[in-house]
């Protein structure tokens, strides 16, 4: 793994092209849709049952990310999406009681088709990458549909969770990137050695 650090010193200000929802770990149909993205990725689809317990705790926060509807070719991506993911054609709603461990009220009517999730954790397994006393978050869990790729939703998605880990109650001042070394993802005898198929890019 490498990690990669972002340091920033004052807040920017980015024009939002998604929307980020956060992810129900208590809803059937949005850990249906997780484990299928998950398989769509590559990886970590045996981890949800995991990550379930830690977004109750406050200490995973996934959020899908949906299309807002003032982009004019919302449609036609999500149709291009579900071209390719038959079963992601249906829309899923938005359910979420707490997020990072505080209530929130859903809207629940609001229903959407996401195109990817993304994650802002203040929990990691090497502490280097999140450390919640030290203002220290790492991005992960992150994954578009493939083939809605460099259309800039993948930035538009870091970029908002960037400018979200800025403000209050987060206030960070560094995101980690925890992303798989380019030498272990091309490393076609190590990913065999874990009885796994190499991982699409995701």
């Amino acid at each position: 793994m490498t990690e990669d650090t972002v340091q920033f010193e004052e807040k920017r200000k980015v024009s939002a092209k998604v929307v980020l929802i956060p992810w129900d770990p208590d809803s059937t149909e949005h850990i249906e849709r997780l484990y299928d993205q998950r398989v769509a990725c590559g990886w970590n689809f045996d981890m949800i049952e995991k990550w379930r317990g830690m977004q109750r705790e406050g200490k995973k926060a996934i959020y899908w990310i949906v299309l807002p509807e003032e982009d004019p070719t919302k449609d036609a991506k999500i149709a291009q999406h579900v071209s390719q993911w038959p079963e992601e054609r249906n829309p899923i709603f938005d359910t979420a009681t707490s997020l990072r461990g505080v209530p929130r009220v859903p809207s629940k009517s609001l229903s959407f088709v996401p195109v990817g999730h993304i994650s802002l954790d203040s929990e990691n397994r090497d502490p280097t990458l999140a450390n919640e006393r030290e203002h220290l978050y790492c991005i992960a869990t992150f994954f578009i549909s493939p083939i809605l790729r460099s259309h800039g939703i993948g930035r538009a998605a870091m970029d908002t969770v960037e400018s979200m880990a800025q403000e209050a109650p987060l206030l960070a001042k560094a995101l980690a990137l925890n992303t798989v070394a380019k030498e272990q993802f091309y490393d076609t005898e190590e990913w065999p050695a874990y009885g796994r198929e190499p991982p699409k890019v995701c």
